[in-house]
């Protein structure tokens, strides 16, 4: 039985920015009879939250009210999952975040709107090298 990882969100758990709840069929049937672990980036910014973009050439995370938020998040990210060790197989993930997406997430540099791997994702793809990855 495979470990898998699920955005929270995707599993219909309350923690989106805007407070929707959001359930996918589609990875409802996959996760079906796996051991799943689920996990939301951003949850400590209370919900709902001033809406992450990622900005610059750093991409720094940033909230609608122009307050820089990736300190506080990523110092989350290391106590609450980083800090555990997770033989994960999959992880899948939720398009557009600027935290989860895999290369959907908005990234605005010099004037123009890119596509980006968001950010918690991108540490993700450094740890776990040998697991597959799905951003739906």
């Amino acid at each position: 039985m495979a470990l898998i990882f699920v955005s929270k969100c995707l599993l219909g758990y309350r923690v989106r920015y805007n407070g929707e709840v959001l359930s996918c069929q589609r990875v409802l049937s996959l996760v079906k009879g796996h051991k799943v672990i689920t996990f939301c980036p951003e949850e400590i910014l209370g919900v709902p939250r001033p809406k992450i973009n990622l900005f610059g050439k750093d991409k720094v995370m940033v909230d609608e009210r122009g307050r820089v938020v990736e300190g506080k998040l990523r110092d989350y990210w290391r106590r609450e999952f980083f800090s555990k060790a997770y033989p994960i197989e999959l992880f899948i993930l939720k398009a557009k975040s600027p935290s989860c997406a895999l290369k959907s997430a908005k990234w605005y540099l010099g004037g123009k709107v890119l596509r980006s791997c968001g950010k918690f994702t991108q540490k993700l793809l450094e740890i776990y090298k040998d697991s597959n990855f799905l951003e739906v």
